[in-house]
């Protein structure tokens, strides 16, 4: 189980579902619906610059770092 910070990519507030896909090493998120007009049809990447067994740190297109990790 990964920490709570993935399941973060939509805010707790909104409900939003979609698609995501793994294109190399890029994590290509697609918002299909939400409550929050602003975030239906959006998509979002985050490119991935170290993958282990415990851990996952990724730069978004801003150049925003994001790093998770494994609790379990």
């Amino acid at each position: 189980e990964w920490k709570k910070g993935l399941k973060r990519l939509f805010k707790e507030e909104v409900r939003s579902s979609g698609t995501w896909k793994l294109e190399g090493s890029v994590i290509v998120a697609t918002v299909t619906s939400s409550t929050d007009a602003n975030l239906r049809n959006q998509v979002f990447s985050w490119r991935i610059n170290d993958l282990g067994t415990n851990n996952l740190i990724a730069v978004d297109g801003q150049g925003r770092l994001r790093h998770e990790w494994r609790v379990r």
